[in-house]
């Protein structure tokens, strides 16, 4: 039990070691085949260069699927020797679309990748670009808010 413990502290303090200054919450609206979604996700540093985030996705056009999962991404800031400003990412996403409309062909389980960029104009507000697929989005555009 101790180890256990003592595993689970140093996990979480090594969260927030890294997650200080790239913790940020990440909301906007995309576009994809199966209608306009609005989507929030929240990053949780789990390294210097990796991030987890959960994430809702809701598609407006029709409003028939609500999309609920995670997402890992691997920033290449260091690696590329990038300004403050600018974070580039990729990674994979893993969730569960919810069919609103119990339309049998639309819900279900699904896993993809992404690649994306943040520009920050200020200490904690940005702008955010992905493109990729898996979890119900083609490609989003938003606002992004360092914590």
């Amino acid at each position: 039990m101790k180890k256990i413990l003592l595993l689970f502290v140093l996990a979480l303090s090594t969260t927030f070691i890294y997650g200080q200054a790239n913790k940020g919450l990440n909301f906007g609206i995309g576009f994809s085949n199966g209608g306009i979604p609005v989507y929030i996700t929240y990053d949780i540093p789990v390294h210097a260069d990796i991030a987890i985030a959960p994430m809702v996705t809701f598609d407006l056009d029709g409003m028939d699927g609500l999309t609920v999962g995670a997402k890992g991404d691997y920033y290449f800031d260091r690696l590329l020797t990038l300004p403050e400003a600018f974070d580039v990412y990729a990674g994979i996403n893993l969730g569960f679309k919810i069919d609103l409309n119990n339309n049998k062909n639309n819900g279900g389980l699904r896993g993809g990748i992404e690649i994306g960029a943040r520009w920050f104009w200020s200490e904690k507000w940005g702008l955010n670009l992905e493109f990729g697929g898996g979890i119900g989005y083609g490609g989003r555009f938003g606002l992004t808010y360092k914590m």
